[in-house]
């Protein structure tokens, strides 16, 4: 635990800015173990139509099954089972939705090859499951393995340069990208909203985001200015569970 406090409280350029004097960010973790914020940042952040109606009952946590697989160096991402509906309410499919929290300043590029990791094991089990409620299910022509999308959470004050396919990390992808395997992972800066959009959003999700873009004290003094009435409104009406990770970030607000 004391190994991931010190990876998500790095403000790279910022070190002379001592941000325990007034806020720190709200530990990635922490907010998607919620599924309430969850199913908001799913649905109001990702512009993804599918996940559109996603509630906080759709989704379960299986970050615990997968990362025993994957190794300490992956407990602060997660990974929900979210379980989608037909238009009249009933049952339709389950996919998967990974989320990995990138707090520093400086972009990981190899991002794309840790998801496909993910990505792998994930089917692989899926596979296993299916096999032991029916020998050989997968071999069966009719046989397809759950979507998987991919997200990146980026706190980072600097664009987001690393390349979105994973293609693009193999030679000869243009010459030879038939034979070459390929996805698409999706990039949520807390930058790309202004405070304004991110109040007028009105969620908790959206005041998370909105502390998490604390990275100076410029960054704090627009804070208080823009976002004081907003903070208290969102908060006052937040459950428990909310206000207790919110209380992590913010210090002296509400």
């Amino acid at each position: 635990m004391k190994k991931e406090t010190q990876s998500q409280n790095k403000r790279g350029k910022h070190t002379d800015y001592d941000a325990t004097s007034h806020v720190r960010d709200v530990n990635g973790h922490e907010i998607f173990k919620s599924n309430l914020l969850t199913s908001q940042f799913l649905s109001n952040y990702t512009g993804i139509q599918m996940l559109s109606g996603v509630k906080p009952e759709d989704i379960e946590d299986v970050s615990k099954r997968y990362q025993a697989f994957l190794g300490i160096e992956f407990e602060s991402d997660t990974i929900k089972k979210v379980y989608l509906h037909r238009a009249d309410g009933t049952p339709d499919r389950e996919i998967y939705v990974i989320s990995l929290i990138e707090h520093k300043s400086a972009v990981d590029y190899d991002v794309a090859m840790q998801l496909l990791r993910y990505m792998s094991v994930i089917w692989h089990d899926y596979k296993t499951k299916q096999n032991a409620i029916k020998k050989d299910a997968n071999r069966r022509k009719s046989f397809r393995y759950p979507l998987i999308i991919p997200f990146v959470y980026y706190e980072g004050e600097d664009k987001w340069t690393a390349d979105l396919h994973l293609k693009d990390r193999i030679e000869f992808a243009e010459e030879m990208s038939e034979y070459i395997p390929d996805f698409r992972y999706h990039v949520v800066s807390v930058h790309q909203y202004t405070n304004e959009e991110l109040s007028e959003k009105g969620d908790e999700m959206a005041l998370v985001m909105l502390i998490n873009k604390i990275q100076n004290p410029g960054d704090w003094k627009k804070f208080t200015e823009e976002a004081k009435e907003f903070v208290n409104i969102v908060y006052e009406k937040a459950p428990e569970e909310i206000k207790e990770i919110i209380k992590e970030g913010v210090l002296g607000i509400v």
